[in-house]
């Protein structure tokens, strides 16, 4: 904030799980006359004879700033408010003034502060430094199937005892699709059921627990070396840093290669080169702009605001265009059509078995790897849905929902439009669509 000269800064560094700490720093720059400032003058350099303990500065109109300090004291002490500078931020030949502040409603959280001279200027840079304990970002804690006892035999035998002929009861479409995920979901819950896991941002797999035991033993040993200043716990903290520095090299290259043995297809082989020598993180979406131009922070509003910007960015566009007429005769090219659409059975077996467990799980929750298990006991239910929605010319509705994945493209990452959304639908439905073309 500026006035007439005048630069104010206020500063509210959040503490997580704390309040706010308000910080107020204003600067008066020499050219500019004294109307409203905090101004404390300290030990003039004057002869002795001259000298005075306090003197009331006044500016170019001869109004002393005397009463002006008092009314601003008066103001920190209403807004509970307290300077924390206390040494002459402004010296010149003959006096040092107190001039530059810093104010703050809780000088408790203020660690150091200081006045630190520059040698440009007759003012000096203040500072200050806060206690703030930024508190470690909670883990990403991710729900995923867990296939350690997971049995082929008896999970198909249920595939095959699920009654989906009952889901001809309902009238409603949609119902059809709700009581088929139900039915199955239900077998995967008992066969391969959830479980949290919690994902680092860099998870080295090479690194196993005789490693990490090892690396604990290596940090104990650092923190008693440098409390005890021992040559002989020095000499054993290098002794085990070095060994570690070994196994780990040792146990990154036994991991490769037997990742390398396990590669198939080439886009396999330069996954695993990619993550062997340049690993990319992908990092979280920051802050995006509002419509008014302000920031949303929040991860549940970020969420909506890219959902809004991409369901709605057709109708936005068409905002810009205007449209005209088009005459039938015009039209050079009629749209293609299908009459009758073909489906086998022996058909949706092949795109099963032919299904990647790497794939995303859609907003279903049927994962590709139940699916291409299930294989043949899943290919008559999976067939009836599909020949009800060919038959009647209905997608269903929860066919039409997608999980957004937004990739940042380039430019500025707070405006949306630099965004690619990617779309992750329902493993069912992209059979059916596979089926079709």
């Amino acid at each position: 904030m500026s006035t007439r000269g005048y630069v104010a800064t206020t500063l509210k560094p959040t503490v997580l799980g704390k309040s706010r700490v308000p910080c107020l720093s204003t600067l008066k720059p020499g050219s500019i006359p004294t109307k409203f400032c905090f101004v404390q003058e300290k030990s003039p350099r004057k002869p002795p004879a001259e000298r005075t303990r306090s003197k009331a500065k006044a500016d170019p109109d001869g109004m002393p700033t005397l009463g002006k300090t008092k009314k601003l004291i008066e103001t920190f002490e209403d807004f509970n408010m307290q300077n924390i500078i206390s040494q002459p931020s402004r010296i010149t030949s003959t006096t040092e003034y107190l001039i530059d502040l810093i104010v703050t409603t809780k000088a408790n959280m203020v660690r150091q502060c200081n006045v630190l001279p520059l040698g440009i200027s007759d003012h000096s840079l203040v500072y200050a430094t806060l206690k703030l304990k930024s508190k470690r970002p909670p883990p990403k804690i991710v729900r995923s199937r867990n296939f350690k006892r997971f049995s082929i035999q008896d999970f198909k035998k249920d595939i095959e005892r699920i009654p989906f002929h009952v889901l001809d009861i309902f009238e409603d479409k949609d119902d059809v699709l709700w009581g088929w995920n139900l039915l199955f979901n239900d077998v995967c819950d008992v066969h391969p059921p959830y479980k949290y896991v919690k994902v680092r941002s860099v998870s080295s797999l090479w690194i196993n627990s005789e490693i990490r035991l090892k690396m604990n033993k290596r940090f104990k040993l650092f923190k008693v070396a440098t409390r005890t200043k021992d040559p002989v716990k020095w000499k054993e903290y290098k002794r085990l840093r070095n060994e570690i520095t070994t196994d780990v090299r040792r146990a990154k290259t036994k991991h490769f290669k037997y990742q390398l043995l396990e590669i198939k297809t080439s886009a396999e082989y330069w996954n695993l080169l990619r993550n062997a020598t340049a690993p990319k993180l992908r990092k979280a979406i920051g802050p995006l702009k509002r419509e008014d131009g302000s920031l949303a922070v929040d991860s549940k509003e970020k969420s909506n605001l890219m959902n809004s910007f991409f369901s709605n960015i057709g109708i936005n566009l068409t905002r810009n265009f205007s449209f005209t007429k088009v005459k039938a005769a015009t039209t050079l090219k009629a749209v293609p059509t299908i009459k009758d659409i073909i489906l086998s059975k022996s058909e949706i077996e092949k795109y099963l078995s032919d299904l990647k467990w790497n794939k995303a799980t859609g907003p279903d929750k049927i994962s590709s790897r139940t699916l291409k298990t299930a294989g043949s006991a899943l290919v008559h239910p999976l067939y009836h849905i599909y020949c009800e929605s060919v038959r009647s010319g209905y997608v269903f509705e929860q066919w039409k929902v997608a999980r957004l994945s937004p990739i940042h493209k380039k430019d500025d990452e707070s405006d949306m439009g630099n965004y690619r959304p990617i779309s992750i639908l329902s493993i069912p439905s992209k059979i059916l669509e596979s089926a079709v073309s």
